[in-house]
């Protein structure tokens, strides 16, 4: 029964991550900085569960979920001081889709 739910939620995050990221390079709008915000969400918790589903002694590991956190928070440092966007949603994104491998693999 836990791993039924397990699985449901690995698919939640999937379809999560695949719309973001969509919408990430495609909506130009107003909505655009909601969608930047969810997508910084969405690359700390993805690198906090990975951190937390590791063991102590797979410490590399743990430091790169703990780096692709910060790469998420360094995004919003990238955005606030530069004005092309591509730079921060191209390290938004390396962040997103690495925290994402890391926590399937």
């Amino acid at each position: 029964m836990a791993l039924g739910i397990l699985a449901i939620i690995y698919v939640v995050i999937i379809i999560l991550t695949i719309a973001i990221q969509f919408l990430l390079y495609k909506n130009n709008g107003k909505s655009m900085n909601s969608i930047f915000i969810m997508n910084v969400a969405l690359g700390i918790i993805l690198a906090v569960i990975a951190y937390t589903s590791l063991p102590t002694n797979y410490t590399g590991q743990r430091i790169l979920s703990i780096t692709l956190g910060v790469l998420a928070i360094l995004a919003v440092f990238v955005k606030l001081k530069n004005t092309n966007l591509l730079t921060s949603k191209i390290i938004l994104s390396v962040s997103v889709i690495g925290g994402f491998i890391q926590l399937f693999i």
